[in-house]
């Protein structure tokens, strides 16, 4: 504790406030110890600025490979959105070729039950086609369609 100047021990003691111990004590220095003193302190100054430095670098390398991370996750994720977009795309379409359009379609609703292979003799494909007509009736029409003949039945 550092007293005001002008005040006295007297003083002190009266208002009940006690010096530190080392308050008390004189140090003697000589010249050599003061400078190893100063260049001590000089030292862990500069010590202190070298750590808050690299610190610093460490903390930029760190956000510059996160944000490099970040990047490279958001290219991959834009192309695997573009890969599954193509493969909705290619479900749609087969989706379509298989079971048409809804304006093909029609009221019938019909849908694709069996492709035949060609027989050894004819080189005629057939595909058989079931149309589901409402509740009212509850049997089912067969369709043959020639694929390459000219019969339609």
């Amino acid at each position: 504790m550092t007293l005001p100047r002008g005040l006295l021990e007297a003083d002190i003691s009266a208002v009940g406030i006690a010096p530190a111990p080392f308050e008390a004590a004189t140090v003697t220095l000589t010249k050599t110890e003061h400078i190893q003193l100063v260049m001590d302190v000089a030292y862990w100054r500069a010590q202190f600025h070298r750590r808050v430095a690299r610190e610093a670098y460490r903390q930029r390398s760190y956000r510059r490979f996160f944000d490099q991370l970040k990047a490279d996750s958001a290219k991959r994720e834009a192309v695997l959105i573009a890969e599954l977009e193509v493969a909705n795309a290619k479900i749609r379409d087969l989706q379509q070729r298989m079971f048409g359009r809804k304006s093909e379609r029609g009221r019938c609703g019909l849908s694709i039950i069996h492709i035949s292979e060609p027989k050894r003799l004819l080189s005629n494909s057939s595909a058989v086609f079931c149309s589901k007509k409402k509740k009212k009736t509850p049997t089912t029409l067969k369709h043959t369609i020639y694929l390459s003949g000219n019969e339609v039945s």
